[in-house]
């Protein structure tokens, strides 16, 4: 008992700094971007402008087909999840 009590405040130390992912709104980004092609917008005014960090829009310029989840794609749909949880 001892042992699970210390691994659960190790844990919960270890992970309580980890960054928060910031969400910004797609139109917003979308409109920076191509402010940024066109060449109407400088990075920094760009990122003053919407409230986007450079390196965010820097990022998205270089790696246009980055995926936006994190991770590996999930095994089961919704429905199954859901399915699942039912039959408990």
């Amino acid at each position: 008992m001892f042992l699970t009590l210390k691994l659960k405040l190790v844990l919960a130390l270890r992970f309580t700094n980890i960054p928060k992912l910031r969400q910004y709104d797609k139109s917003k980004l979308q409109y920076a971007l191509s402010d940024i092609q066109n060449g109407t917008e400088s990075y920094r005014t760009a990122e003053n402008k919407y409230g986007i960090p450079k390196s965010t829009l820097e990022f998205q310029l270089k790696h246009p087909s980055h995926k936006e989840t994190l991770g590996p794609p999930p095994i089961l749909t919704s429905e199954e999840e859901a399915l699942l949880l039912d039959k408990r």
